[in-house]
């Protein structure tokens, strides 16, 4: 996908769009081409509810200004990698929620074993809530975090670590 942002344009409502016809041409894949128009179009919705887009080809969603740490919006990108900032208290309301999913995943793991089920996969979910709840706890300090994803477009899932803002 690199270099396909030549092929991008922002049009006078803000939306953007891929002229796929031309970066098909320059030999881009139909793969890649629907991985950016499908992005686009979410992008285009957000655009359609009120963020507001930038020359960059980068969406950008606002939420209220609060007394918390930080700030608190989402941020997309052309090439999939969206942002996600949530402020201090959101952050920690997260991390709780993530909290009750573990245990959650615990109950379940310890349920499949007394029935002699290997919970390899129940462990496994355990593991990663625990992780993303002390990871978001870390990295908040007062001042909030992103969570940032970026689609794996091999697997279908998503590439995601925290930081602080």
């Amino acid at each position: 996908m690199r270099g396909m942002d030549a092929y991008l344009s922002r049009e006078t409502n803000g939306t953007i769009t891929l002229d796929a016809a031309a970066a098909k041409q320059e030999g881009y894949s139909s793969e890649a081409i629907n991985h950016v128009t499908d992005n686009l179009s979410e992008m285009n919705e957000m655009i359609a509810h009120g963020a507001t887009s930038d020359d960059s080809f980068t969406v950008t969603a606002f939420s209220k200004i609060s007394r918390a740490g930080g700030q608190s919006k989402v941020v997309r990108h052309w090439t999939g990698l969206t942002e996600i900032y949530l402020n201090s208290s959101e952050a920690e309301e997260l991390a709780k929620k993530y909290d009750v999913a573990a245990d959650a995943a615990g109950y379940l793991s310890g349920f499949l074993f007394k029935w002699s089920v290997p919970a390899a996969g129940a462990l496994a979910a355990s593991a990663i809530y625990y992780t993303s709840a002390a990871q978001i706890r870390a990295y908040n300090k007062g001042k909030g975090v992103i969570i940032c994803m970026m689609p794996n477009t091999e697997t279908g899932g998503y590439i995601t670590w925290v930081t602080s803002q």
